[in-house]
């Protein structure tokens, strides 16, 4: 009877200490895989990719937001950049010595896209054909990760660009169409201050003569902006040498140019 108490006692200890043991390891706290890159959105103010191919993607932060500096200048739209910053941190799978990976086949020699995060550079190379994982170099290691940066810059450079005709802080206090005289109508211009592309793009090569011409008066010291417009139907700007189209839905066109005849003089 002793005996049968003390092995019903040790059984039943055995099973407290397993089910403890089983409670702190599902309760336990995960460990977050290592990321890729570690600096924090914030702390970021330039991003470069570098095609094997010679484009270029180039972004840069100042005070002044988000700016595209290769392959156009432009604004760029910070909601779009944000989406790309916040993809950074993909976590590593694994991780090799370049050694013992064969860089050629794993498209790292030459690499298909170098991304440059501030001063931090990492290689993109092919996908690994048995888990579909991307190989990354960088920092002198070889990473498999899940990669979504590659298809996201896929798209190109225009993805990245503002739709916003002019700086968010512009104040248009006039403007000419054609060789009409500058309009101050308050509604013009704040149709103009606000308006917004449905489409931005590079310019048509070779690019169309101008229909007309738009002069963009702002408040000092900004001083003034021109524009050709390149097609009426549908609206579409270019500011010469910028190397971009500013495509604009039938409302917008209607706004921007439809009151002109009832808008021009001082």
């Amino acid at each position: 009877m002793k005996r049968r108490f003390l092995a019903l006692a040790f059984g039943g200890g055995l099973i407290a200490v397993l089910v403890l043991l089983l409670w702190r390891h599902t309760h336990a706290p995960q460990s977050r895989a290592r990321p890729l890159f570690s600096l924090s959105p914030a702390a970021i103010t330039r991003l470069d990719a570098r095609w094997s191919s010679g484009k270029r993607i180039a972004l840069q932060r100042d005070s002044d937001g988000w700016h595209m500096t290769a392959p156009v200048l432009a604004l760029a739209d910070p909601t779009r950049v944000n989406a790309f910053l916040a993809a950074l941190d993909e976590p590593i799978s694994r991780s090799y010595t370049p050694a013992s990976v064969p860089l050629t086949s794993a498209g790292l020699v030459p690499a298909q896209l170098v991304l440059t995060v501030n001063h931090t550079e990492a290689a993109l190379g092919r996908l690994n054909p048995t888990n579909k994982l991307r190989y990354i170099r960088r920092d002198h290691q070889v990473f498999l990760v899940a990669d979504t940066l590659l298809p996201r810059l896929a798209a190109g450079p225009w993805q990245f660009i503002s739709t916003r005709l002019l700086p968010p802080d512009a104040q248009v206090t006039g403007i000419r169409i054609g060789p009409h005289d500058t309009a101050h109508n308050p509604r013009l211009l704040v149709a103009w201050q606000q308006a917004h592309a449905v489409r931005v793009g590079p310019t048509p090569s070779p690019a169309p003569e101008p229909v007309t011409h738009i002069r963009i008066t702002l408040a000092p010291p900004a001083g003034t902006l021109g524009y050709d417009v390149l097609s009426r139907n549908p609206l579409t700007l270019s500011r010469p040498g910028s190397g971009l189209a500013y495509t604009f839905s039938p409302a917008a066109a209607s706004r921007l140019l439809a009151t002109r005849a009832r808008t021009t003089g001082s």
